[in-house]
């Protein structure tokens, strides 16, 4: 028996709920996406929406095979064709995504990025996260900046959703890749050590004491159910429960779950993902990709979580977005010691501050999505990006001692 054909309007009532989705993952989040809220932008009925889809999880994966994946296999080919041919045209092709990036590409970011935590979902990304994203222990050079320039991509859609297009940055960075990435010898290891910096506690068998109480037991019990369960799942009763404590003890301290989260994250994290000394030592050889084994690191996947769905949670507030976005994307802290600087210098160390943080937050975010990031020779990438760091935008610093990017 053949499948009876749809009519034209259902196939146009389907367009329109997709289309509709990808518009609400943008506006609310994956977590809050509603079938009433879809078929009301798409200008249908209640009924309509609920007579083709039976859930809001399967209207996801909907979008997700019909429209998010190929986006993200277009955006990976584009990144792996700028690593394994680098060149103007290659890397500009990859620059000209991101600039033309739309909301189905914000959407599919959002969407590859929380299936961690979403089962019916993981269902359906995980075979594009294993046949693109997944390392071993052979994986080529090529393989490592193919996968880590995936993610500095996603950073720079997020980032540019967030704060706009920086067309000058964009060309700056356009070129130090074209120059890095073209380094085929390998890097040579370096005595450096992950122990050169500081690694923030990962877990609570790390927790310092502090004297701060029951205010910092609920601000890592934050941390640990945001980082677990996204932050519409992380109610002020699953914290308070963390806590051992009761929701109303929780009012007191804080007048909304947005404002525990953004204290949370300046107590846990604000200060600390790239701080002075660090950004001090970036050109220092094999710091950077200490730095980066470090946010792939399992030692650090309790902050790396927190982070991930905070600025995911921040990106749809209004609230949240210029204190978490503002530390995480843009480098709050690290830009602070840049003030005292003359326009030139200043222009080239905010590029600087910029391309280290994309690089980071691209590892830590990959490193969510699979804990085979560990396994990537973060060297094949960092090591190339500082050295064009440096040639391109700090020729004069010759004394890796020195403070490179920290004015004096």
């Amino acid at each position: 028996m053949t499948e009876r054909r749809r009519s034209q309007r259902a196939l146009s009532n389907d367009k329109a709920i997709l289309a509709a989705a990808v518009d609400e993952i943008v506006r609310v989040g994956v977590d809050r996406v509603s079938l009433r809220d879809v078929g009301h932008v798409a200008g249908l009925t209640h009924g309509a929406t609920y007579a083709r889809y039976e859930d809001v999880s399967e209207l996801l994966i909907e979008v997700w095979n019909s429209t998010l994946n190929e986006r993200l296999m277009a955006m990976y080919k584009l990144s792996r064709n700028a690593a394994e041919n680098p060149g103007t045209r290659t890397v500009g092709e990859l620059s000209d995504f991101i600039r033309q990036a739309d909301s189905r590409d914000r959407a599919a970011i959002e969407m590859l990025l929380v299936s961690r935590r979403l089962p019916t979902l993981l269902e359906e990304t995980e075979d594009f996260i294993h046949t693109c994203l997944e390392s071993n222990e052979e994986s080529t050079v090529t393989d490592t900046r193919a996968v880590i320039l995936f993610g500095v991509v996603m950073v720079q859609i997020f980032s540019n959703a967030q704060f706009g297009f920086d067309v000058e940055f964009q060309r700056a960075l356009e070129k130090l890749l074209i120059e890095a990435l073209s380094v085929t010898s390998p890097p040579n290891e370096n005595s450096a050590t992950i122990n050169d910096f500081t690694v923030e506690p990962s877990g609570d068998r790390d927790r310092v004491a502090t004297d701060r109480g029951f205010k910092s037991d609920l601000e890592h019990a934050a941390c640990d159910v945001i980082g677990r369960s996204g932050y519409v799942g992380a109610t002020i009763s699953r914290i308070a429960r963390r806590s051992k404590c009761s929701p109303a003890l929780v009012y007191k301290l804080h007048r909304s779950k947005e404002d525990l989260v953004i204290g949370a994250f300046t107590e846990l994290v604000a200060g600390r993902q790239l701080n002075e000394s660090m950004m001090a030592q970036i050109l220092d050889e094999g710091f950077f990709a200490n730095v980066l084994r470090s946010e792939a690191s399992m030692e650090s996947e309790r902050r790396r979580n927190f982070c991930l769905e905070t600025a995911l949670a921040a990106g749809h507030s209004d609230t949240m977005r210029p204190v978490i976005l503002g530390e995480l994307i843009q480098g709050a802290s690290a830009r602070t010691v840049l003030a005292e600087t003359d326009d030139g210098h200043n222009q080239r160390r905010d590029y600087a501050v910029r391309t280290v943080i994309a690089a980071v937050i691209s590892v830590s975010w990959l490193a969510t999505i699979t804990s085979s990031t560990e396994l990537l020779d973060m060297r094949a990438f960092a090591e190339p990006l500082r050295c064009g760091l440096q040639n391109q935008w700090f020729p004069e610093q010759v004394d890796s001692n020195s403070d490179a990017l920290i004015p004096g």
